[in-house]
Formats: C-alpha cells, structure tokens, sequence
C-alpha cells in the first residue's frame, strides 16, 4: 500500500466510507499526518496499551534498508566519522529505531550509545582502540567511533518518515506497515478528528451517511 492509498483510508474511515471531490480532508493534508500516526501506533505496539499486548520489537516489516557513504569533508583532526542518515523513530528513552548499523554483508552491529557522555567514557576505558566501534546518531547525522578508515555503512532502521529515505519513492512504493499498524493508524487518526471509533463505515458510496439516512428515513414515515 502506497502513502496515496493509506490516506484515502484514513479519510474514508471518518467520512463514512466515502472520499469525494467535496471531502473536507485534504489528501496531502493527511499524507502529512501519516508519519506521526505511525509511530504513534508503533509505541502502541511496542509496549502495548488496554487493547494491544506489548511486543517489545520493531517487525521488519517497518524497517527499510540503506547503504550511506562516508561524508569526505569532514575534518580530518577529529576522532570519529558521519554518515548522513534519516531520523530513527522515537519509540522510549532508550529504544529507537535503528536495528542495524555495520558493514554490509555482516552480522554484527556496531555498539549503540546514546549520547557523547556515553561516547567520553567509553573512550576513557579504551573502548576504541581497534576492539569496539560504536555510533550515535544526531541531527541526521551517524557519529562513528572506533574506526575511521570506514567508507560506507549499511543502515536497517524503521525511519521516521519513510519517505525522507534516499531513493524512497512515495508514488510507487509500498509504506512501512503492516495491516494490524494500519488499524491502529486508523482508530488514532479517528480519535484525532474526534470520530466515534465504533462507528460503522457507510457501506454506501454516496457521500450521505447510511445511519442518518435510515433515522431520517423513520421519522418521515412517522
């Protein structure tokens, strides 16, 4: 499922199955929204909540692949090495969305830390000295430690915004979710527009509420 067709979901499911010229959902508008509402549901999912047991792991089926390059005019002085990569999602404090970052063809991730004090003390216990590399990522940036001889990198992550991932085509390529995440998606997105959640779609294509319809339908005959 594309982001085009995830949007007219999400308007169809507050506009009573319908999404008319004369909708008053704007399909960009909500195109915008769809990156929050899936990480949203994706903390939902991870941890749980009243109707969703916790998973406590990001399915692959969020997370797409990407091989980065080293960035060559970085000064040369300093102790590290970057990589420009999209933002992970947020899913708590120490949990993100970056499950892989390494060379590519290998198994085995580099350490990942969370800020630069974690950065100073590894350093301070020699971490560095050829038996660690390590990474933390800030302002679209990969931060890596440990070997500075590094060309590229091979990144595994569920983004923030898949369609800000280099040569991620948002016309023709399916979005990072599943059908359960879009269900979640929907009921957040309904709650935000303040829809009854509960509501039956209109199984009637015809921009009228079929329930209404029916109400009025009764009080007419009356």
């Amino acid at each position: 499922m594309i982001l085009r067709e995830i949007a007219d979901t999400l308007i169809r499911s507050v506009s009573g199955g319908t999404n008319g010229v004369d909708n008053k959902y704007e399909p960009r508008y909500v195109e915008a929204l769809v990156p929050q509402l899936r990480e949203q549901a994706l903390k939902i999912v991870y941890f749980g909540d009243k109707n969703t047991g916790a998973s406590r792991r990001i399915d692959y089926a969020y997370v797409q692949n990407i091989t980065v390059q080293v960035d060559t005019n970085l000064d040369s002085d300093l102790d590290y090495v970057t990589f420009d990569c999209p933002k992970p999602i947020a899913i708590g404090r120490t949990v993100d969305g970056l499950l892989y970052v390494g060379k590519k063809n290998s198994a085995t991730s580099f350490s990942k830390m969370l800020n630069r004090e974690d950065i100073a003390q590894a350093q301070a216990r020699g971490m560095f000295n050829g038996a660690v590399i390590a990474y933390i990522w800030e302002n679209g940036k990969l931060e890596v430690y440990g070997n500075k001889m590094l060309k590229e990198l091979n990144i595994r992550a569920a983004f923030s915004d898949p369609s800000q991932v280099p040569n991620f085509d948002v016309d023709t390529d399916d979005y990072p979710i599943t059908d359960a995440l879009l269900l979640i998606m929907t009921d957040l997105f309904k709650s935000n527009q303040n829809v009854n959640i509960n509501k039956p779609a209109d199984p009637i294509m015809d921009a009228t509420d079929t329930t209404t319809r029916g109400v009025i339908s009764q009080n007419i005959k009356a």
